[in-house]
């Protein structure tokens, strides 16, 4: 179906195309018959060429498809009125490249169909007819010569008379064709039809005085065209050229009127001469009154526009001159001030303005007025007709010296809502920035790329700086932060640097110390949190304070807790020793006194062990432990911790397995420390597994590291916890009930070594079902570290 209906559209625009080309090339005969016709009857005449003009018009509005139509109809009518094959078909070459050049040269240059529409294309289109009409003359002319149709002592004559024919078919009638193919529509009005009368008694009565003698001066039709240009346009300025040509060309052919000379080509030259000037002055008559026109309308649609704008506009508007006078008030005037508009109108503008701001409006009016097209936005306050006041916003426009205005124009708007706001917004600032520069605390908040874009007073006077000397700064770049030893912290370990890449709070006290602008370093407590909009994190917001003061209580507590564990030591040596002496000697003691100097013995060995935990934990904070690596069997070493807890897992049937990597090499780590690390891992597997339970002990090796584990199925840790796992004192909640007499430090002791010898400790857990404790150390082993005392 569809296939069928494509192959009629075919069938359709074939069709449609052949009428075209059928119709041209009849027309063309019909109007070339008739030209020659009368050129045979009247040799040496110059009569308008009207197939050029129709050809030329042909090819503008139908393109060059129908340029084989016009070959075609100049060939059949110069072959059935007169010369041979040879020269119809040279002539009809002549014809059909003039309208193609002439065709061209109007599309391409003067807007084709359009040409009528602007005095320049007028011009344009004149010179290129000029021009293409030579092409046919110049190949007709020499064909009838070669032909001897003509002689070479008349070339010039017939020339001029083939020339100025084609002349005048390309002046006055393509023009005419062109016009009433772009604009087909007769106006339908009873005043064009009235003037139609009119002009057609002008034409009669004009025709009689020029061509009866009475005044023979064929301008006389120039008023006419003037007249029919202004109520028809185009098309009757055209349409007036071709019916002046043909009165005009019937009278010269009678031997009648102003252009009779001595030769009927002399006079048809001389009319020629004049229907041209007259299409030309017709045509540009007739498009000065469209752009008047159009003008006009252009002016009445911008007072329209204007007049719509003021009226429908929300602002309110007034027009006053130079001395505020208020020229018209905009019907939203009544709305803004509760003023009618004609109750304004005639008054002076500087009345409405509070006192406050007279003297400042009364200058901006005097610049505007003085800067031509100029204008300038203010704020001020107006007062209402019942005496409130409002807030405006009001731009001001120098119009006076446009004559269809001759006012500045002044628009406004109420916004003593957003000025209210912005009032209090400006209060509200102002109480933040006194409450944020009376907090004790550093305060800064920087944006996505961790750039400062507000700092307290506190935070400068940390720091050293001022507030103006870090704003829009990186804080990474203008902010060094070092570690405990004075070491740099690289921007990828910054907290800061975390935060915005995690978008998690990070909350940091140890090991965090802040380079001042004087490059002096004090240790901060800081929290950092992301500032999130939309899930998309737009900055941070950091709260720091020095903590010098509270580390240096920490050290002295430390110390205290040295001292006095130290001194602990001692005594508690003392008692175990006679109580391990009585117990081993004491054979007159019964059964009940044994068993209470075995109470007290395990009494004073926990004591020992919680002494001895507490100069571990004062040592490390101090940083006065020693780190003292050496080549080590780990499996063997493991083994005889393992052993020395024998009892504890004898006591609750407890299986240990062992999974070591084969072949360990030896492992440079400290002996001592490596035994605190196991001590405590493996004594918590054993105090928080349930009985029969299973230990895993593993130990592997890679290019980079050694991996320790330690697993139980025991009791876990509560996941809300375990956060807390390695702080100091802490204790899950279900550790305190299944093992009442633990002490807190195991793991704290154990994180601190690990850190400070250069490993990683971490751990997985799952209450009820057991904890997996994992230590990684680099493949070269513990790091070496000076001190002063070894932990026990």
């Amino acid at each position: 179906m569809k296939r069928v209906q494509e192959q009629c559209f075919r069938i359709y625009r074939s069709t449609k195309i052949l009428l075209l080309l059928m119709g041209i090339t009849i027309l063309y005969i019909l109007a070339g018959k008739f030209g020659l016709s009368f050129a045979f009857d009247n040799p040496s005449a110059s009569p308008i060429w009207a197939p050029t003009g129709i050809a030329i018009a042909a090819v503008i509005i139908f393109g060059k498809r129908v340029l084989p139509a016009i070959f075609l109809g100049a060939f059949l009518v110069n072959l059935t009125t007169a010369g041979t094959i040879f020269t119809s078909l040279s002539i009809a070459v002549g014809n059909t490249l003039e309208a193609a050049l002439a065709a061209y040269l109007i599309n391409r240059f003067a807007e084709g169909v359009s040409a009528f529409s602007r005095i320049a294309n007028i011009f344009k289109f004149t010179l290129f007819i000029l021009i293409a009409t030579t092409i046919s003359a110049n190949i007709g002319v020499l064909t009838l010569v070669l032909a001897n149709l003509a002689s070479w002592d008349t070339f010039f004559s017939v020339w001029l008379t083939w020339w100025l024919g084609d002349v005048g078919g390309g002046l006055i009638v393509a023009p005419f064709i062109l016009v009433w193919w772009i604009h087909p529509k007769l106006p339908i009005h009873i005043m064009h039809g009235l003037h139609f009368l009119l002009c057609l008694l002008g034409f009669y009565l004009v025709t009689e005085i020029i061509f009866q003698g009475i005044i023979p001066y064929p301008y006389l039709y120039i008023p006419l065209a003037i007249w029919v240009a202004f109520w028809f346009g185009r098309r009757g300025a055209t349409t007036t050229t071709v019916i002046i040509a043909l009165i005009t060309i019937t009278y010269t052919l009678s031997d009648k009127g102003p252009f009779i000379q001595d030769t009927l080509n002399a006079s048809l030259v001389q009319l020629q001469i004049f229907l041209t000037t007259f299409s030309l002055s017709a045509l540009i008559f007739s498009i000065l009154i469209l752009e008047l026109r159009r003008g006009e309308k252009m002016i009445a649609s911008h007072e329209q526009r204007f007049k719509t704008l003021i009226e429908k506009s929300s602002d309110a508007i007034f027009l006053v001159d130079a001395t505020s006078k208020i020229l018209y008030a905009g019907p939203s005037v009544k709305r803004l001030l509760g003023y009618e508009p004609s109750e304004l109108e005639g008054t002076t503008g500087f009345n409405l303005v509070a006192p406050e701001d007279k003297k400042m409006t009364i200058r901006v009016l005097a610049e505007i007025v003085l800067k031509p097209g100029g204008a300038q936005t203010v704020e001020a306050r107006l007062i209402r007709k019942d005496k409130r006041i409002i807030w405006v916003e009001a731009t001001g426009t120098n119009l006076l010296l446009d004559s269809t205005i001759n006012a500045v124009i002044v628009n406004f708007h109420d916004i003593t809502e957003k000025k209210l706001s912005h009032d209090q917004m400006l209060t509200e600032k102002m109480e933040d920035e006194a409450m944020l520069t009376s907090i004790g605390e550093g305060i800064l908040a920087t944006d996505e790329a961790g750039k400062i874009t507000m700092i307290n007073q506190a935070a400068c006077d940390n720091l050293g700086w001022h507030e103006k000397e870090l704003i829009g700064k990186s804080v990474i770049e203008t902010i060094p932060m070092v570690d405990d030893a004075g070491k740099r912290i690289p921007s990828e370990e910054r907290p800061l640097t975390k935060v915005l890449t995690l978008k998690k709070k990070i909350v940091r006290s140890h090991g965090t110390n802040y380079m001042r602008k004087d490059g002096s370093v004090f240790p901060v407590h800081i929290t950092i949190n992301p500032i999130t909009l939309d899930e998309l994190t737009v900055g941070t917001i950091e709260v720091f304070y020095d903590i010098t003061k509270e580390k240096e209580i920490d050290k002295a507590k430390s110390e205290f807790v040295s001292v006095a564990s130290h001194q602990l030591r001692t005594p508690l040596a003392t008692i175990n020793w006679y109580l391990e002496e009585l117990l081993r000697k004491g054979n007159n003691l019964d059964e009940k006194q044994k068993k209470y100097f075995n109470e007290v013995y395990l009494a004073s060995k926990r004591m020992i062990a919680l002494v001895n935990s507490l100069l571990n934990v004062s040592r490390i904070e101090l940083g006065t432990f020693i780190v003292e690596p050496k080549p080590t069997d780990l499996g063997k070493l493991i083994d005889q911790i393992m052993k020395d807890l024998t009892s504890q897992t004898d006591k609750k049937n407890i299986t240990i397995q062992k999974t070591y990597q084969p072949n360990l090499p030896l492992f440079s780590v400290d002996p001592k420390l490596f035994t605190i690390i196991m001590q405590n891992l493996l004594s918590n597997a054993l105090k928080y597994s349930k009985i029969e339970g299973t230990i895993d002990v593993k130990i592997f090796y890679n290019n980079n590291e050694f991996l320790l584990s330690v697993s139980d199925n025991g009791y876990g840790i509560p996941k809300k916890q375990q956060d807390k796992i390695f702080t100091k004192l802490f204790r899950a909640d279900n550790a305190r009930t299944v093992a009442p007499e633990g002490s807190g430090l195991g793991l704290y002791i154990v994180k601190q070594i690990v850190n400070a010898t250069g490993g990683k400790i971490w751990f997985t857990s799952t209450e009820n079902k057991g904890t997996l404790f994992s230590v990684a150390f680099p493949i070269a082993g513990m790091q070496q570290k000076k001190g002063e005392k070894l932990l026990r």
